[in-house]
C-alpha cells in the first residue's frame, strides 16, 4: 500500500469519526479496507472512488447499523458468511433473501456477510452487474431511483440489494424465518464438471511427462493448447457472467418466476 493510498485511509478514518461512526467500527473498516488493497493491487482512489462520497456511503451505512461494530451483529441476530460461484450467487441471494437474509458486504476473501434479525426479518431483493472500479459510483446512482444500494463487489462483479416492501409493501416481512442454512461455499455443476475437466488435463500432462519428457515439439504443442484453452473458457465464463446480470423476474407477489436473471 502507497502512502498515498494511506493518506486516503488516514482521511477517511477521519471523516468517520467526525460522522459519528463508533471507533471500533472505524477501526475494523479501515482494516479490512487496507487488507483489500494489498490484496487487490489498486490504489484507494481507483478501488473505492473519491474521498468524500465514499466516506458519505460509509457514514450513511453506519448510522444505520447503530452503535454495533460492523463485523459483529446485534446480540438477536444471526450472522452467515457464504460464498458462491457465478452460476449460483445471485439465485442464492434472491433464495436466502427471501428468508430474511440481508447482505451487508461482501468480506476480503469474496464472501457474503449475510444477517437477519429473526425477531424482524424482512425480504429482500439482489441483483449482479458488471461493472468497471472506475464506474462502481455512477452505477449505483443509475440503480438508487429504483431502490438498489450497493451491497458489495468482487473485482468486476458488483452486488446490489433492495427491501422486498419496494414493490410489494407489508407483506415483505417474514413471519416464520426457517432455520438458517448451514452451507458456507456452493458449487454449481458448470463449475464442478470444469475442475473435473482440468483435473483430467493435469493428469494426461503428467502421463505425457513421463513418456515423453525429452519431446520438445510436444511440449511447445501442449503449452500452445493450454494458453488456447484457457483463454476460451475465461472468455466463456465472462460471456455467462454478462447473460446472467441484472435483476430477477418476480410475480406480483414478489415471488421469483422461473429463468429470472442469475437462475442456474
Amino acid at each position: 500500500m502507497t502512502g498515498t493510498d494511506h493518506d486516503y485511509l488516514t482521511d477517511l478514518a477521519r471523516r468517520l469519526r467526525d460522522s459519528g461512526v463508533p471507533e471500533q467500527q472505524i477501526d475494523t473498516t479501515v482494516r479490512e479496507l487496507s487488507d483489500h488493497l494489498d490484496h487487490s493491487g489498486a490504489t484507494a482512489e481507483e478501488e473505492f472512488g473519491p474521498l468524500a462520497e465514499f466516506a458519505d456511503q460509509l457514514g450513511a451505512r453506519g448510522e444505520r447499523s447503530g452503535s454495533a461494530p460492523e463485523t459483529a451483529p446485534d446480540a438477536d441476530a444471526e450472522e452467515w458468511r457464504w460464498s458462491a460461484d457465478i452460476y449460483l450467487d445471485v439465485e442464492l441471494l434472491n433464495r436466502y433473501g427471501d428468508q430474511g437474509w440481508e447482505v451487508d458486504r461482501m468480506d476480503r476473501i469474496g464472501r457474503f456477510v449475510a444477517r437477519r434479525d429473526r425477531d424482524r426479518a424482512m425480504r429482500w431483493e439482489y441483483r449482479r452487474e458488471v461493472v468497471p472500479r472506475r464506474r462502481r459510483n455512477d452505477s449505483a446512482a443509475e440503480l438508487a431511483p429504483e431502490g438498489w444500494e450497493p451491497c458489495g463487489h468482487w473485482g468486476h462483479i458488483a452486488y446490489y440489494k433492495r427491501p422486498l416492501s419496494v414493490l410489494v409493501g407489508p407483506d415483505a416481512e417474514v413471519t416464520e424465518p426457517p432455520s438458517g442454512p448451514l452451507p458456507k461455499f456452493f458449487l454449481s455443476r458448470q463449475t464442478k464438471n470444469m475442475m473435473v475437466v482440468g483435473l483430467v488435463g493435469w493428469a494426461i500432462l503428467a502421463v505425457l511427462y513421463i513418456l515423453n519428457r525429452t519431446d520438445t515439439g510436444m511440449w511447445i504443442g501442449a503449452a500452445v493448447g493450454g494458453v488456447i484453452g484457457g483463454i476460451a473458457a475465461v472468455i466463456g465464463v465472462r460471456n455467462d457472467l454478462r447473460k446472467r446480470t441484472g435483476a430477477p423476474r418476480r410475480a406480483a407477489d414478489g415471488s421469483l418466476e422461473e429463468g429470472g436473471a442469475g437462475s442456474a
